[in-house]
């Protein structure tokens, strides 16, 4: 409870002092407005990135397991290759 009345308390002298320094009424309105539009443009955007990440964590995976795949081929490649190399050599040079 100590912290509610803390918030409170501070909050009680910044809103008085804007008071004091003659805002107006309209003026307090455009200032509450564009905090609600700020906050509503955090909110859209940190939407959009998180979908982003989404978005490129699939791509990533989907790269991620064509280089993979690609990877195993090539070892495969080289293990014919030096399966066919062998071969040659104990069939030509005397096996």
């Amino acid at each position: 409870m100590n912290d509610v009345n803390s918030n409170v308390e501070v909050a009680k002298p910044i809103h008085e002092h804007g008071h004091h320094q003659g805002i107006t009424h309209a003026r307090h309105q455009w200032i509450e407005i564009l905090e609600a539009v700020v906050l509503a443009l955090v909110a859209v955007l940190t939407a959009w990135s998180g979908s982003q990440a989404v978005r490129w964590e699939g791509l990533s995976a989907k790269n991620y397991a064509l280089a993979s795949r690609t990877s195993v081929l090539a070892q495969e490649g080289w293990t014919l290759a030096g399966q066919d190399r062998l071969y040659n050599i104990i069939t030509f040079h005397g096996g």
